[in-house]
């Protein structure tokens, strides 16, 4: 497998340098981290974001974030040594923006970017009409859960679910996913 097309620490580092960074982890997920990682944005955020409401959106983007980082792990890349996320929380004027990314195997990105665009077409009453409906109707995902996820990031969302797909090689892929959040 040639991976050296895609560098995940230089995204990282890309990322850390938009806006005012105030909380980056670049790393395994497990479910020791999961832990970690929500105390150490938690305490990041009860510093450096003042608005109470403001903390409690992010902190749910990130707790969303992370469940659909679990969500679509991908055992190949695993078995392949590609087992790294990353989480970045930035400030650029009265947003947040939060990103979150993971490597994901290439056929899984297309019903992703489905789900994405569809979302996006949606007015914010749409979203929860859907989300109800989900809610009330929806089975199970392909992944365990109900098909959350992207909706509900979405309806905290400022602007459209942003996403970025960077191919690693033939069968697997990085993602990126950007949610903005207002203060």
């Amino acid at each position: 497998m040639d991976t050296n097309t895609f560098d995940i620490q230089d995204t990282f580092n890309r990322l850390l340098r938009k806006g005012r960074h105030i909380y980056g982890y670049l790393g395994e997920l497990s479910g020791i981290n999961f832990d970690t990682i929500l105390e150490n944005v938690e305490s990041t955020l009860n510093t450096e974001v003042p608005d109470r409401k403001s903390r409690k959106k992010i902190f749910s983007v990130i707790i969303e974030g992370l469940q659909n980082l679990h969500a679509y792990f991908c055992e190949v890349c695993d078995l392949e040594g590609l087992n790294d996320i990353f989480i970045c929380i930035n400030k650029d004027g009265h947003l947040y923006h939060i990103y979150t990314g993971n490597f994901l195997l290439a056929e899984d990105f297309k019903g992703v970017e489905s789900r994405i665009k569809i979302i996006n077409a949606l007015t914010k009453e749409q979203l929860r009409q859907l989300y109800r409906g989900v809610l009330e109707y929806g089975g199970a995902s392909r992944t365990g859960g109900a098909g959350l996820g992207f909706i509900d990031l979405a309806k905290r969302s400022q602007e459209d679910l942003m996403y970025r797909y960077d191919k690693v090689d033939e069968e697997i892929a990085f993602f990126t996913l950007e949610v903005v959040v207002s203060e």
